[in-house]
């Protein structure tokens, strides 16, 4: 069952937001259906929420609001077509503005839900020091490229990156010195990859580098081993001259089988 919910998540964010509104919008077209063959005994407001949630979640906030709109207009007209009595029209228009402002208030839970999710995954693969992926986020990239070279008969580059002798900067200049050496690696590392490549950091001082590279080790872009000429032996800051000498070891896997 989980398996079937993922690959239908999969889908869905696959499509555009346009699509994603389409899809919303027949299903309230397909509840207001059902709403009217129920009669207005039979109350289907509940019903409305799967196409407005449906379009918070995949599709955009605009689109959330334009669905729930809808549904509160599918309700009306299935409503008034299956002949509910009312003694007056304002209570006509009170029915009609609860169950916009319910659709609307769904809508939006629903849209801010998602929005932070999205934030918390995007913390969770960015380390928050230097900015570049973390443990996780580079598993998961590492065996997508794996498996890719593996079915293309490409190949890809790792190299694993460590600044030598880190302790003492911490012991000698504190901890708010080696963050900041830190920080300046991950910047030199992140400007001399390519796009297609990924920068991580694995553990206190080693950045891991993966360079990804489908076809050829001749992709466009800087060669990663030329990171270690912008990484210079003696950086000079505020309060100290520092001495970070990089070590780098680099391994081409074999991708068959």
């Amino acid at each position: 069952m989980h398996e079937r919910y993922d690959a239908l998540d999969r889908v869905l964010k696959g499509l555009s937001a346009q699509r994603v509104f389409a899809l919303a919008a027949a299903g309230v077209a397909l509840v207001g259906l059902l709403d009217y063959v129920a009669g207005y005994e039979i109350s289907f407001s509940l019903f409305y929420f799967g196409p407005v949630a449906l379009a918070a979640w995949y599709a955009d906030r605009r689109s959330a609001i334009a669905t729930a709109i809808m549904a509160a207009g599918a309700w009306l007209v299935a409503d008034t077509a299956a002949g509910h009595p009312y003694s007056h029209q304002l209570i006509t228009l009170w029915e009609l503005s609860v169950r916009l402002g319910v659709f609307l208030i769904i809508g939006l839970v629903f849209g801010a839900l998602r929005a932070a999710l999205e934030r918390e995954r995007a913390l969770a693969r960015t380390d928050v020091l230097t900015g570049v992926a973390t443990r996780r986020a580079f598993e998961e990239q590492f065996e997508h490229d794996l498996r890719l070279a593996q079915r293309t008969d490409g190949i890809f580059t790792l190299a694993f990156l460590d600044l030598d002798d880190f302790k003492q900067v911490n012991d000698t200049y504190g901890h708010t010195e080696g963050d900041r050496v830190l920080r300046v690696t991950g910047d030199i590392l992140k400007k001399s990859t390519r796009v297609a490549d990924t920068v991580a950091r694995l553990g206190c001082a080693g950045p891991w580098r993966q360079w990804r590279s489908p076809r050829s080790t001749s992709a466009s872009g800087p060669s990663p081993f030329s990171t270690r000429r912008g990484l210079p032996r003696r950086r000079s800051t505020r309060r100290m001259r520092l001495c970070t000498p990089p070590s780098i070891a680099a391994r081409t896997p074999p991708c068959s089988g």
